[in-house]
C-alpha cells in the first residue's frame, strides 16, 4: 500500500477517476513511438486477450491502493467481468456510440456502476448527437466525456457548431445531469464558467499528458470557479495516484508562480476514495498476470 499523501500520514485508499485499460497496457509494453501508431492503427485483440488487459488494469489498481476505478475498455462487459472477479468497487464506461444500436448493458453487480463515454464529439454528426443525449438522459446514467484535449479539436467544434465546445454540451443536453469531462487541457474562462455553472467535475490525468505532451492543467484557475477536480491515470501504464498528485500540483505550481496554489488537501480529496474492497491480491497473483500480458505483446511482435 502506498503512505499517505505526503509520506507521514495514515495510509490511505485512492479513486482512479479514470483508467483506459488497453491503451494503458500499450504503453507499458511497446515504446511510446509505436505505441501512438497503435492507437492510430487501431487496438486489434481479440476477447480472451482483452479480458487479460483489463483484469491486468484491475489487479495494478489495486497494487497501488487504489479501492474505486473507473474503467474505460474495449468491451464493457470484460470490464465489468475483471472488476468483479477481484472484487473491486468501480464503473465500467460503456461507448455512447452504443446507444445508437440496439444492444444494452446492465450490470448486476450493485458495487459496479456503469456509465457512458463520449470520445470526441467530433465522433458524431447532429441527430446521432442529440439522440445519445435523449437516451443518457431517459436512463438518467452518468456520462464522461473526453474533451478539449487539444486546441485543433476545440477550434473543429466551434467550426462546425459555431458554438464554442461547452456550449455544444450545454444545448444537447449533456451537462444536465452527472457529467465529468476527461481532459479540459486547454478550457477557455468562458467555458469553463459554463462548467462550473452545471457542477460538472473534471478529471485531470497529469502523467498521461506529459507522457504524450497534451499539456499542463492549472488546477488553482479551476478550482476557483467552484469545479470539482478529480484525478486518473489516462493511458498512463501505472496506477500511481499519489504520482499523479504531485505532478498535478507541482503543474499547478509553476504555472502559478505560487508553490502553494493548490493545497494538500485539495489534492488528497482528488484521489482519496471512502470506499473498500475485498482483499483477494497478492504480488504473485500480479506477477502472474504481467507474464501473461507479455506474452500477448510478445505475440503481437511476430
Amino acid at each position: 500500500m502506498q503512505k499517505g499523501i505526503w509520506q507521514d500520514e495514515h495510509l490511505k485508499s485512492y479513486k482512479n477517476s479514470f483508467c483506459d485499460s488497453e491503451k494503458s497496457a500499450v504503453l507499458e509494453f511497446n515504446n511510446l513511438s509505436s505505441s501512438l501508431k497503435a492507437f492510430d492503427d487501431g487496438l486489434n485483440f481479440d476477447k480472451k486477450q482483452i479480458l487479460e488487459l483489463n483484469r491486468y488494469a484491475v489487479l495494478k489498481n489495486l497494487l497501488a491502493d487504489c479501492k474505486d476505478l473507473v474503467l474505460h475498455s474495449i468491451c464493457p462487459d470484460l470490464a465489468y467481468r475483471a472488476l468483479k472477479e477481484y472484487g473491486m468497487n468501480g464503473t465500467v464506461l460503456i461507448d455512447a456510440n452504443l446507444l445508437l444500436g440496439v444492444k444494452e448493458y446492465a450490470f448486476a453487480d450493485e458495487k459496479i456502476r456503469q456509465a457512458y463515454y463520449i470520445d470526441s464529439l467530433l465522433s458524431f454528426n447532429e441527430s446521432q448527437l442529440s439522440l445519445i443525449a435523449q437516451k443518457i438522459g431517459q436512463q438518467k446514467a452518468e456520462v464522461y466525456i473526453n474533451f478539449y484535449r487539444t486546441l485543433e479539436e476545440a477550434g473543429k467544434i466551434d467550426n462546425l457548431y459555431a458554438k464554442s465546445p461547452a456550449r455544444v454540451l450545454e444545448d444537447f443536453g449533456l451537462l444536465d445531469r452527472s457529467c465529468n469531462l476527461v481532459g479540459c487541457n486547454f478550457l477557455d474562462k468562458d467555458d469553463a464558467r459554463i462548467v462550473a455553472s452545471y457542477k460538472a467535475k473534471v478529471i485531470l490525468t497529469p502523467l498521461a499528458d506529459m507522457l504524450l505532451g497534451r499539456g499542463a492543467v492549472n488546477m488553482a484557475s479551476l478550482y476557483s470557479l467552484g469545479i470539482d477536480v478529480k484525478l486518473g491515470s489516462g493511458e498512463y501504464p501505472y496506477a500511481d495516484m499519489l504520482q499523479e498528485g504531485r505532478l498535478a500540483r507541482g503543474n499547478t505550481a509553476n504555472l502559478m508562480y505560487d508553490p502553494f496554489a493548490v493545497t494538500k488537501q485539495q489534492i488528497e480529496d482528488a484521489i482519496a476514495s471512502p470506499l473498500d474492497v475485498d482483499e483477494m491480491l497478492t504480488q504473485v497473483r500480479f506477477d502472474n498476470q504481467r507474464q501473461t500480458v507479455t506474452k500477448i505483446f510478445k505475440g503481437m511482435k511476430k
